[in-house]
């Protein structure tokens, strides 16, 4: 199978060059590729090829070197690590099909290898041994390798390719191959890159991925299988938070911890239970709490939260790691590997970095590209020896949620750190200060920024100090989401009481939640507020307290907050004028009419007098119920009429009246004939 490889490779160096002049290429079911993600900057594969990068900023390779991709400066092949020549202060390696790409800590880029269709990017289609830089590129903070083709991110979030352009993998609109670097076409806020075949991906920082070139297979997801020389975004897709590429298929990973993916299927790579071809994006079966995502030839690659690594699809050759050779359609953990802090795939093989620093590699290895000193294929784990990357910054820093005033952060846990703090950042990455979190343990995997501002774009970074993980993580770029409005009271939920002077007005609103806030005002908008009072504990009604409305009907408007949203529109209710109690007595007055009779004699005597009782009750009082009157302590009677007294007897009469409102009168002495003596409250 190598052999058959390797002879493809050396007419493609010649047909290469045809089909670059032309740009007619169209890519076959056989392809080389580089590995699918930018998941790991630390570790990569190529077709037939590892890379790795250690913390010193050296890059070390091993495995096929025919086209000089070791950068050894030879082509020999290696079944042990060798040193790149000549390169230091790298900070991110990748592989393209039979090419290498490095990122130097100053933003420019080196590459090595097969050259035939200008993916080297330095003007030429010389193979290159040892590393040469790429023609005018720099701010560059992300690379990724296609087939024969090469991406970069830049720092401010545009992307630019080289290389062959047959299926319009580079995105600029056409299908020229190009020698040196050229924009992809319209397309900005980008967040994270990946390639392996004969097309291009991109993650923007609104969670959206957008594709380019071949699609044969419905790798662009865009429900064709059209190809693309320009990005079109994946089908209804969206919070995604990283990408992967493999040969001829594409994955994504959602805040949520899902994957999903679309593109060929013949060897189960979709991972969705079936060997169909998808042109949208299907969800991978039975898995989740997944941090990290890379794309081998035909077959997948997942991170858990817990540090187990899970494939699926081809496994012809081991890759798999499960011990077998049988193709799998859902995912399957690879045997005895744990503390996997990062991965990546090669065309037939895989390789992953342990928390303590160590590589391991299973699947093919004709070409030694496991770098364990043999060509012997392997179906689960071996380690690499001699190789400890005794640096590996978190690279797969992502957020899992946001509100419109936090945002949380999740990444792999640190293989070995002593601390770490986030920084944070509100121009594009320009200027940076720490984040409200502090300093978080060493060994956590998230945290909560909070203090923001609503519907603001944020970059967010870690820096990690201390062990194998010190270092700047990739910043995570996050919008705020925006404030939600608080839903208004409904006007039948709102009780207003214009209570009379010394006793406060009362506005009672129900159909609220604990915690939220009312306010009442005195207009529809401005004005002055009248009172505010918030829901206890368990209720979903409160009741404020207004000092006075006034005598007369009107309105007041009344908003509601709740907790987390902005306060809502006002809503108007109306209230009836003061009511209006009566606590004052009736006063009952009288009246004497003297009744005079004449003897026999003729002399005119009093005989006695008709009395007659009048009752008032205050102003506005609620009017006179009742009077009541006795006579020497005799029982009460109702007052109806006048009555009479008889002269020359000793009489005491008592009366009061009672109103409406219950108030009552103290009663009252209307006279003592005995003494001649009258009282009570005059006449009238």
């Amino acid at each position: 199978m190598t052999d058959r490889f390797k002879n493809q490779v050396k007419r493609s160096r010649v047909w290469c060059f045809i089909l670059l002049l032309i740009s007619t290429f169209l890519p076959t079911t056989t392809i080389f590729a580089s590995p699918g993600s930018t998941n790991s900057s630390t570790i990569a594969g190529g077709y037939e090829h590892t890379i790795v990068l250690k913390s010193d900023g050296t890059v070390w390779t091993w495995g096929s070197n025919a086209n000089g991709q070791l950068g050894d400066g030879t082509m020999t092949d290696r079944s042990a690590p060798v040193q790149v020549s000549g390169l230091s202060g790298v900070s991110a390696i990748t592989g393209g099909g039979f090419h290498t790409i490095a990122l130097k800590n100053d933003g420019t880029v080196w590459t090595w290898g097969l050259n035939a269709n200008g993916q080297l990017g330095d003007r030429t289609m010389t193979d290159r041994s040892a590393p040469v830089q790429v023609s005018g590129l720099s701010g560059v903070s992300a690379i990724t390798g296609g087939a024969y083709h090469t991406i970069a991110l830049k720092n401010d979030g545009t992307v630019w390719t080289w290389g062959l352009n047959g299926s319009g993998q580079l995105g600029d609109g056409t299908t020229t191959g190009r020698l040196a670097p050229v924009q992809v076409s319209g397309l900005s806020g980008v967040t994270a890159i990946a390639g392996m075949g004969w097309h291009t991906i991109a993650l923007k920082n609104d969670g959206t991925m957008w594709t380019w070139g071949y699609n044969g297979q419905g790798q662009l997801g865009d429900g064709t299988k059209t190809n693309r020389s320009a990005p079109v975004q994946v089908s209804g897709l969206s919070g995604v938070t990283a990408i992967a590429s493999g040969y001829e298929h594409t994955i994504a990973l959602k805040n949520d911890g899902t994957v999903w993916t679309w593109g060929l299927n013949g060897s189960g790579q979709l991972g969705d239970g079936t060997t169909t071809g998808r042109s949208a994006p299907v969800q991978v079966s039975s898995l989740s709490g997944v941090t990290a995502i890379t794309g081998g030839g035909y077959h997948t690659i997942a991170l858990k939260n817990d540090g187990t690594v899970w494939t699926w699809g081809s496994n012809g050759l081991g890759q798999l790691g499960d011990g077998t050779m049988t193709n799998r359609s859902a995912p399957v953990q690879v045997s005895d590997l744990s503390g996997a802090v990062t991965f990546a795939g090669g065309g037939n093989h895989t390789i992953a970095l342990k928390n303590d620093g160590t590589v391991w590699t299973w699947g093919y290895n004709g070409s030694g590209q496991l770098g364990d000193g043999t060509t012997t294929l392997r179906l689960a784990p071996v380690q690499v020896p001699g190789i400890v990357l005794i640096s590996t910054p978190i690279k797969a820093l992502t957020f899992s949620s946001k509100t419109s005033s936090s945002v949380t952060l999740t990444w792999p846990t640190a293989a070995v750190a002593t601390s770490i703090t986030v920084e944070q950042s509100s121009d594009g990455g320009t200027t940076w200060s720490p984040s409200t979190t502090g300093t978080i343990a060493a060994n956590a995997s998230t945290t909560t920024a909070t203090g923001l501002s609503p519907n603001t774009a944020y970059q967010f970074r870690l820096i990690v100090t201390g062990g194998s993980s010190a270092g700047t993580s990739n910043a995570v770029s996050v919008t705020t989401s925006a404030v939600p409005v608080t839903t208004p009271p409904v006007a039948v939920n709102i009780t207003v009481t214009n209570n009379p002077v010394g006793t406060p007005d009362t506005v009672l609103v129900h159909g609220l939640t604990t915690g939220d806030l009312i306010k009442v005002y005195d207009s529809a908008t401005g004005g002055i507020l009248l009172s505010s009072a918030t829901v206890p504990m368990g209720q979903t009604s409160v009741t404020a307290s207004v000092y006075q409305l006034g005598t007369a009907a009107g309105q007041v408007y009344v908003s509601a907050t709740s907790t987390g949203k902005t306060e809502s529109e006002r809503t108007a209710k109306a209230y009836e004028a003061e009511s209006i109690v009566d606590t004052i007595a009736p006063l009952t007055k009288y009246q004497f009419d003297p009744i005079y009779e004449t003897s026999s004699s003729g002399i005119r005597y009093l005989k006695g007098y008709t009395t007659t009782l009048r009752a008032t009750d205050n102003v506005s009082g609620s009017g006179v119920k009742t009077t009541q009157y006795r006579i020497n302590g005799s029982t009460w009677i109702t007052y109806t009429a006048p009555f009479t007294f008889y002269a020359g007897v000793t009489h005491t009469v008592e009366y009061f009246s009672i109103d409406n409102a219950g108030n009552v009168e103290n009663p009252m002495n209307l006279m003592d004939f005995d003494n001649g003596k009258f009282t009570g409250a005059g006449k009238f």
